[in-house]
């Protein structure tokens, strides 16, 4: 398989902050990278949706 024309340039460009974050996200939670849309459908069918939610207890007030 031949690299795109300008594979280089690509693969040196530097990743913006959200990105990041996304990226950042998807290896902490083992969580998909993608769209935001794919990601939930994804996660749901793959039974992977625990990934998409905030880790740790719920704060004070959320059961009332």
């Amino acid at each position: 398989m031949d690299r795109p024309q300008h594979w280089l340039e690509w693969v040196i460009n530097t990743v913006g902050d959200v990105e990041l974050k996304s990226l950042r996200a998807s290896v902490t939670r083992g969580r998909l990278y993608g769209e935001e849309p794919w990601v939930i459908e994804t996660a749901h069918w793959l039974g992977l949706a625990f990934t998409l939610r905030v880790r740790g207890r719920p704060g004070k007030g959320t059961y009332r």
